[in-house]
């Protein structure tokens, strides 16, 4: 099957269908244009039950944490979690960004080195 051509760009690089193969290429200039946001209501309409779930699945997180056997409130994880609850609570913007960021590790060039990861692909 014959795609033909196709360019598609997304943040500095040009994905090319030929003939069907796969492409890429970095792009000599970027066009990017904003999407209009939706209206916060249409977006709360879309987005409830989904986030509902999401909110119900991580109390039920918590509560089995509660439940078990021990205590884990040493556990830097448990920290990590309350500080992502206390982003989320935050009226800042950028939250996911943030959290993001907070489970991240900091980069370290000596990577490889440091995870035993061989440089040869």
């Amino acid at each position: 099957m014959n795609f033909g051509r196709v360019n598609l760009r997304i943040a500095g690089w040009l994905f090319l269908t030929v003939s069907g193969s796969a492409g890429l290429a970095l792009a000599d200039r970027v066009e990017v244009k904003m999407p209009v946001p939706m209206a916060a209501a249409r977006v709360l309409d879309r987005e409830f039950l989904e986030v509902r779930a999401k909110l119900l699945e991580l109390a039920a997180s918590f509560d089995r944490l509660d439940r078990g056997e021990g205590s884990v409130e040493s556990d830097t994880r448990l920290e990590l979690f309350h500080q992502a609850l206390a982003i989320l609570q935050s009226d800042d913007d950028g939250r996911a960004e943030r959290i993001q960021l907070l489970f991240s590790r900091q980069f370290d060039k000596n990577w490889r080195e440091e995870l035993n990861v061989s440089s040869k692909i």
